[in-house]
């Protein structure tokens, strides 16, 4: 085994970013809905209110489309359909978090911001695209 050529197919890179990148995306989003499926947490949407880092009603809509906006993006992720839209809407998505939180939170004991690496897994992805067992590469034929 030579340790500077890859151990496997590398169409398999693509494929585990884009899985857990979902999968994080899909928990994520369904961790800001309420317990009846479909409706958001209010108290979610009074957290991003009372950030004041955004004005109250662009808070309020982003508050309510933010958990769509992930299930949507982590399930096409993990089936690995539309790959670039959905790893673009993934990038604005984690660079608005990234926006909103700051690199290192303060009001946290967390000492880095998760979303930053989750943002270059996404940006990867634009990159790479799909992988292999994907959606995209079935219907390109491959």
């Amino acid at each position: 085994m030579k340790l500077d050529q890859p151990i496997g197919d590398t169409a398999l890179a693509p494929f585990f970013i884009r899985v857990s990148l979902g999968a994080f995306l899909l928990l994520s989003g369904r961790a800001k809905m309420d317990g009846m499926p479909g409706f958001v947490h209010p108290d979610f949407v009074l957290q991003m209110q009372g950030m004041k880092a955004m004005p109250e009603g662009v808070s309020t809509v982003y508050a309510i489309l933010l958990p769509y906006l992930e299930l949507l993006a982590g399930a096409f992720l993990i089936i690995g359909f539309w790959t670039t839209f959905t790893a673009i809407l993934s990038a604005i998505i984690f660079a608005v978090s990234v926006y909103l939180w700051g690199i290192y939170p303060t009001e946290s004991k967390v000492i880095f911001n998760k979303d930053i690496v989750l943002l270059a897994c996404a940006i990867s992805l634009l990159y790479s695209g799909a992988g292999a067992f994907s959606m995209d590469r079935f219907r390109k034929g491959g």
